[in-house]
């Protein structure tokens, strides 16, 4: 148990908790061409994203119903504790059942040769011209969403939202994405993926032209369910179309480019949102701003992905 006063522990087990996450899910994500075949993918990673949203809804209405009955200090230790209970109890049923088929064999110096594995795609990305093109376009809209996820209640509180409504919000942010999620997957098999992708950053970019309008707290609602209805569809489509694009084989070190893409993103986007929102004074005109991330992003996709 960190002490109320061991700001620097919590901070040292955030950090590993963080690395942990974001290792973890590059292997989650490189399995998606392990599990499936191609044709299945978006279906696949589309319900993987809903069940995500649902998971995350259940332990969320677990923690609403009792944090009344705890002091604030109990209830985020709740928190802590349910998360974690939660995570290693779901973790079971993929380390049971869950098996490699796309993989390198393991080289006697395996740190010497993913360097020089690494090193080798790096010089021969001119091979991956698609590839290179996805992910440039995905580090700019991924960077928008991620945004506008985390900046999210800063919005709100600009609105007058108070902290109960915010919660309510948030969870109905997350019963929306489960639906909207397994939605987006199915939609695939009537448009490309690549038309559900730009429907994804169509539909952000209704909510940044939104955010510059919106001053009531209902509109804040109707925010809220734009942004549920394509969030998980728009990570997990570009999920599947990154599976499909690239060499199999080598899905973990592709997927690690995938996720380095997403982690290093979502340093712009904030400095951005923060800086237009301290020079104007208006955290509306900040989120109004992300609208570049998506145009890029989208303008990239349609040239070069």
């Amino acid at each position: 148990m960190v002490p109320n006063n061991g700001f620097w522990w919590l901070l040292v087990l955030f950090l590993l908790a963080n690395i942990g996450f974001s290792v973890a899910n590059i292997y989650y994500d490189s399995f998606l061409t392990d599990v499936t075949s191609p044709n299945k993918m978006p279906t696949v990673s589309s319900w993987g994203f809903a069940l995500g949203y649902l998971g995350g809804v259940i332990p969320f209405i677990l923690f609403y119903l009792v944090r009344g009955l705890m002091t604030t200090h109990q209830s985020i230790m709740l928190a802590f504790i349910l998360s974690g209970l939660w995570w290693a109890i779901f973790s079971i049923p993929m380390l049971l059942t869950v098996k490699q088929k796309s993989a390198l064999p393991v080289p006697n110096n395996p740190l010497k040769q993913v360097f020089k594995r690494l090193t080798n795609t790096l010089r021969h990305l001119a091979q991956y011209p698609k590839i290179v093109g996805f992910l440039a376009s995905y580090f700019f809209y991924i960077d928008g969403v991620n945004t506008i996820i985390t900046e999210a209640s800063l919005f709100a509180v600009s609105l007058g939202i108070k902290m109960t409504e915010l919660l309510t919000i948030l969870l109905f942010v997350q019963l929306v994405a489960f639906p909207a999620s397994i939605i987006f997957g199915y939609l695939t098999k009537c448009f490309s993926e690549r038309t559900m992708i730009l429907a994804g950053i169509s539909i952000y970019s209704i909510i940044c032209l939104l955010s510059l309008i919106i001053t009531q707290a209902w509109g804040f609602w109707i925010m809220a369910f734009l942004i549920g209805s394509a969030q998980g569809g728009i990570q997990a489509i570009s999920r599947s179309y990154f599976g499909k694009i690239i060499p199999q084989a080598y899905s973990g070190e592709f997927f690690g480019f995938y996720n380095i893409f997403g982690k290093f993103s979502a340093v712009l986007g904030p400095l951005v949102f923060g800086g237009v929102a301290a020079l104007t004074g208006s955290v509306q005109l900040g989120s109004g701003s992300l609208l570049i991330f998506f145009v890029l992003g989208g303008w990239i996709f349609i040239k070069y992905a």
